[in-house]
């Protein structure tokens, strides 16, 4: 919830009430300072994004319940996500402390509502936001096109964000450009000089789900698929993971590289004791990478070795992942949904998606309001039962 709305709605109903305040008057005079406080303007925001049934609602659940797999439905599926389903995760909660919140918005319906990522990164939460993008490894012939088509739609909402901000925050696009170059490791990575302009400015965290039903598959598709999404993940400075629901040890590497985002977008420095994702790069194995852990001279070229230009890779290994999967263009099962071979990313306006996204944005202010003030109260009873009171 954008904290000036909320700000101007207190102020209202404190103006109305007069000097009389009773406790549920106290509560929402402070409900703003409580978010302000608990650290709202370093709030990870998370957008999980991808195909339909790729697999992101389990991804999420594996993220909050910090097991993986458990589901709403008791051991079954989850249930699919239609639109925007919006999610929180706290961490230190206890009585009278302020609880640190990762918020976690899943776009559904895979590319058919692409405007709704709108809500999820705004100008309020640009600069604390973070993209995870779920590619389906059962799938394989459509991660081409899924990968292409979100980063596309990230990078241009990111760019439409940057416009609307640059006039009352003139070094917001620098501020993210440095971000996204200290992610990677800044200076000290041998390939910064030729992956400055192309990183991301939010960090970008693709999950290549279901791999229990992949690496049985062909050393040479697991090659392709590998060496295709490493490239990716290094141009965009992102990370990379292989995740399967029935490998433990690939959730927690998940937690791991999600832990990391947050302690980037709380602007936490790195100490010794943080867990740190796993570094593999094994053409047939779990693949994770952090970010800034890959480079040009390891990733190379299908078919040759050592550093190349980033958009030689990125076209060399495109183009042999084409040929292994024998996909003659984007749109011969290169599309797993929309089969548009130049990106259609002209996002018209429509007025059920405009209606959708309304009452998406109100629906999520209200619950934000509504978790605040159970924050307070809990706070203010625990307060009042203590001794001497």
């Amino acid at each position: 919830m954008a904290e000036h709305d909320y700000k101007s709605e207190t102020k209202r109903k404190e103006e109305g009430e007069g000097g009389n305040q009773d406790i549920w008057t106290i509560i929402q005079k402070n409900q703003t300072a409580d978010i302000i406080e608990s650290g709202a303007s370093n709030q990870p925001n998370l957008l999980v994004v991808g195909a339909k049934a790729s697999g992101k609602t389990t991804v999420i659940e594996t993220i909050i319940n910090r097991t993986g797999g458990s589901s709403k439905t008791h051991g079954g599926a989850p249930d699919p996500t239609t639109s925007l389903d919006y999610r929180y995760m706290g961490q230190g909660l206890r009585s009278g402390a302020h609880v640190l919140l990762t918020h976690i918005w899943e776009l559904g319906g895979g590319q058919s509502l692409t405007k709704l990522v709108d809500i999820s990164i705004n100008t309020d939460s640009l600069e604390r936001s973070g993209v995870v993008i779920v590619l389906d490894l059962s799938n394989p012939k459509s991660i081409l096109a899924d990968i292409t088509y979100w980063i596309a739609v990230i990078s241009k909402r990111i760019s439409d964000v940057i416009d609307k901000i640059s006039a009352r925050r003139p070094k917001a696009a620098e501020t993210l450009r440095a971000k996204a170059q200290n992610r990677v490791g800044g200076s000290k990575h041998p390939d910064i000089q030729s992956l400055q302009k192309s990183l991301c400015p939010l960090p970008i965290l693709i999950v290549a789900n279901k791999f229990d039903k992949f690496r049985d598959n062909s050393v040479e598709q697991l090659r392709s698929v590998a060496g295709l999404l490493r490239s990716f993940a290094l141009i965009y400075g992102g990370a990379l993971i292989y995740v399967s629901k029935s490998d433990s040890s690939s959730r927690q590497a998940l937690l791991a590289h999600i832990c990391e985002i947050q302690r980037l977008q709380r602007g936490v420095q790195e100490k010794k004791s943080n867990k740190k994702p796993p570094l593999n790069t094994r053409d047939v194995d779990t693949l994770s990478v952090p970010f800034g852990a890959d480079s040009l001279q390891a990733l190379g070229g299908p078919n040759s070795a050592g550093a190349l230009q980033p958009e030689v890779v990125l076209s060399e290994w495109s183009k042999h992942f084409k040929k292994v999967f024998q996909l003659k263009n984007t749109k011969d099962g290169g599309e797993s949904e929309n089969s548009n071979s130049n990106l259609n990313l002209h996002l018209n306006s429509e007025a059920a998606v405009d209606s959708m996204l309304q009452q998406c944005n109100i629906k999520a202010k209200r619950r934000i309001q509504r978790e605040a003030l159970a924050r307070k109260m809990a706070n203010a009873k625990a307060a009042e039962s203590r001794p001497g009171r």
